[in-house]
């Protein structure tokens, strides 16, 4: 029979521990497991909100963990971004975010489902894995899309957020950055921010 010595009864019961309980921080949930939450979030809202505007607004508010606002309008100023002080960057920001929700947010409806099916695993870009891609495939009751997103790190939380969205082949961040980067060098940048805001209101306007 083997006896076991105070040292060994407090080893192992250590080694049974959680990682939190030993002050380890539990892995951080990579791109796909990030997507799944937020896909929940989208099918809770969408099957109970009532009007394409509550459906905006509760996205808004739960969606702020999952995209980076500040790197994804980085992106549609590729180039053009690092020139603009710290006021303008919060400015266009802002009203980048109503775009780009507003936008996104015409994919679902209403009180209505959608099936999302995963093709394939994170798809790292690089050998530092610095981004990951995850390619989905929406079915909603009129028709299907295919839609991938980009990750990377947040760097300050650490955690994967949203940098850019894809859908049928066309990047969001791309296509956008033909249509600001024109605008900003022949009308300058506070054009270019009121006509992002005129946008989004239309989009607002539109059923």
């Amino acid at each position: 029979m083997t006896t076991w010595t105070p040292t060994a009864l407090l080893l192992a019961a250590l080694l049974t521990l959680p990682t939190s309980a030993l002050g380890q921080t539990p892995e951080e949930p990579g791109p796909r497991e990030r997507l799944e939450e937020a896909y929940t979030t989208i099918a809770e809202v969408t099957a109970t909100v009532k009007t394409q505007e509550a459906l905006v607004s509760e996205l808004t508010a739960r969606m702020a963990e999952v995209l980076d606002y500040k790197a994804f309008a980085a992106r549609t100023l590729k180039g053009r971004w690092k020139k603009l002080n710290s006021t303008q960057k919060k400015r266009f920001t802002k009203h980048f975010r109503e775009l780009l929700l507003r936008t996104y947010s015409k994919r679902f409806k209403p009180q209505t489902t959608f099936e999302v099916t995963y093709r394939g695993d994170t798809r790292w870009l690089g050998d530092d894995k610095a981004l990951g891609e995850v390619h989905t495939t929406v079915t909603g009751t009129r028709a299907a899309a295919d839609v991938s997103y980009l990750f990377a790190r947040d760097g300050r939380t650490k955690a994967w957020r949203i940098v850019d969205i894809t859908v049928d082949e066309v990047s969001m961040a791309q296509n956008w950055r033909r249509q600001f980067v024109r605008v900003m060098d022949k009308e300058g940048f506070s054009s270019l921010v009121d006509r992002i805001r005129s946008k989004a209101e239309a989009s607002s306007a539109k059923p």
